[in-house]
């Protein structure tokens, strides 16, 4: 089965260099995707955030940030393109001593069964080969100094393309540092990820002389070591809420010294150097082969429900742009996470994905929508069990809270009536909301919803012939909300982020796709008959982004306008 050998060598080239960023990598390329909600949604950059939810991916250093026992499942479907190889992450962390922190993680990424053939065996064997990847990561941070956090991890990592299998100890070793000036608002997140040697390997040829003959030569093909250097400030911290910004860059060390006696086997890199000396000889092509991240984070303290419960949303925007800078590349993210939490327990639930892209690299590096990820977490502060002061906050008391439902009549104009083709019809239509606001005081809230709009249309085929179908979307707000003037109390302005997923879409399969939305609206809070009784008349303007050509190569991105009408009726408790 001479055959056999070059199916693995090329599915481990399909694997290494078939991958979501076109960058110099090696063998394990599966470690280094994003691992949370936050750091996803951040731009996939997580290594100067202040949580360990993505610690064994970008920083392990971050460990320090996880005050509770955590464990965690974040699915993501990754889907380079159409084809779906998910992977499945399980990460537990828990804090002892009050400065130190122990974290594991396992990882798997599951590509099925194949059917291997050959000359002989044309039709195969009807034997299947599992092709699959785990990793299993353990991981120690703790305060070295005021401000100062460090971590190291290491992390036995696996391939297996059936017949043939690769496996390597990785090393990791972060920093987290947050000064004193400035009120301890700016973290600097430093760390390199997954160091190690360089597996040796043997690739097939075919003998010149004879081509019934399989040469098989050495090669060392590196592991997908990183560097990550990143900034990050948190402009507003309350006892209720902060937002944070983020800025930082990831690159491979994947030496980039030439030895012009060693052929290149079709973009294999041969180097027997470790990823420790490209530390220091892979800065040729800097920064055009670093990944540049940016991100942005509205989230919210847990606020007290009563009896026990707590409720917290977190909202994430951000953009990647991946190296090698071949083209223009950059990626949009976005994510929001709903968590509620009883006295010591709570239970997150998040989404995260990349939602549109300005130019894709290649075939193998086109985006495949929707691009999206899904994370499931249990936190539980075991601290008063060890007799031992928690570090975590008590939730934060409430002035009230309306609960309303909404109904509402939408108004679209621009991009939004021209979406579909000239035939199609598309009407005004009604939407309906479920909507909490968390009143701080008497004069700031913050707000969640949940809505749904269906936006019947038809499509006409032939004239007097047409097909009524519907477009649905559903989507999710936080929004702060502020009264400005005391003269007229129930009257607020409010406005923030959030997130739609439409429903069907046309030209993307599944056929559904998601879009980053921007909300604004005014109202005023009516007491009828009793103050826990309030109908409350509002104005809202919704701006949802979108790609104004979705068949062109680099599609740009613009807007859908959205006005309402609406009336909520609520309870005040």
């Amino acid at each position: 089965m001479r055959l056999k050998g070059f199916f693995y060598f090329s599915l481990l080239l399909l694997l290494v260099f078939a991958s979501e960023l076109p960058a110099q990598r090696g063998l394990f390329e599966y470690i280094n995707y994003s691992g949370s909600t936050s750091s996803n949604g951040m731009g996939e950059e997580g290594s100067a955030l202040r949580n360990g939810q993505d610690a064994f991916t970008f920083n392990p250093a971050n460990l320090t940030y996880s005050d509770r026992l955590r464990l965690s499942l974040y699915h993501n479907q990754y889907q380079p393109s159409g084809f779906s190889y998910p992977i499945n992450n399980y990460t537990a962390a828990f804090k002892f001593h009050g400065t130190s922190t122990l974290g594991v993680q396992y990882l798997k990424q599951d590509f099925g069964y194949v059917t291997t053939t050959s000359i002989d065996d044309p039709d195969g064997s009807g034997r299947s080969e599992h092709l699959y990847n785990y990793a299993l990561s353990l991981g120690y941070a703790m305060k070295a100094a005021e401000g100062l956090s460090v971590g190291l991890a290491v992390k036995y990592a696996y391939m297996n393309m059936g017949g043939k299998s690769w496996n390597s100890l990785l090393y990791s070793g972060g920093l987290n540092y947050q000064p004193a000036i400035l009120d301890k608002r700016i973290n600097l997140g430093f760390s390199l990820m997954n160091m190690g040697f360089p597996i040796k390997d043997k690739m097939p040829s075919l003998s010149a002389s004879n081509r019934e003959e399989t040469i098989w030569t050495d090669v060392y093909i590196p592991v997908s070591s990183m560097i990550h250097l990143a900034l990050s400030a948190v402009p507003v911290e309350t006892d209720y809420l902060s937002a944070a910004m983020q800025a930082g860059f990831g690159k491979y060390l994947i030496s980039d010294k030439k030895d012009n006696s060693k052929p290149s086997y079709s973009g294999v890199l041969d180097d027997s150097r470790s990823s420790f000396a490209a530390l220091f000889d892979d800065w040729h092509d800097f920064p055009r082969d670093a990944s540049l991240s940016t991100g942005f984070s509205f989230e919210w303290k847990p606020l007290e429900l009563g009896k026990g419960f707590s409720f917290y949303q977190n909202f994430y925007l951000g953009t990647i742009s991946p190296g090698p800078k071949i083209s223009i590349g950059n990626f949009y993210t976005h994510g929001a996470e709903i968590g509620i939490g009883y006295k010591e327990v709570s239970i997150l639930m998040g989404y995260s994905g990349r939602w549109h892209y300005l130019q894709g690299y290649e075939y193998f590096n086109l985006p495949v929508f929707p691009w999206e990820t899904f994370q499931f977490s249990f936190e539980w502060d075991i601290n008063k069990y060890f007799s031992r002061e928690s570090e975590n906050k008590t939730p934060a008391r409430l002035n009230n809270i309306i609960v309303s439902l909404a109904g509402g009549y939408n108004f679209r104009s621009g991009h939004m009536l021209s979406e579909y083709a000239p035939s199609d019809v598309k009407r005004n239509s009604f939407s309906y909301a479920f909507e909490s606001a968390f009143y701080i005081n008497r004069s700031s809230a913050l707000v969640t919803a949940l809505y749904y709009t269906s936006i019947p249309y038809e499509h006409r085929f032939l004239p007097g012939h047409a097909d009524k179908e519907k477009f649905e979307t559903v989507g999710i707000n936080s929004a702060y909300r502020y009264h400005p003037a005391e003269s007229i109390s129930s009257f607020y302005v409010q406005g923030g982020p959030g997130i739609v997923r439409v429903n069907p879409v046309s030209w993307s399969y599944p056929k559904y796709m998601y879009k980053t939305s921007l909300n604004v609206a005014m109202g005023t809070n009516l007491e009828l008959f009793s103050n826990n009784f309030i109908v409350a008349p509002e104005l809202s303007y919704q701006l949802m982004l979108w790609p104004l050509s979705v068949s062109s190569s680099s599609p740009r991105l613009g807007g859908e306008n959205q006005l309402a009408l609406a009336v909520k009726i609520g309870r005040r408790f």
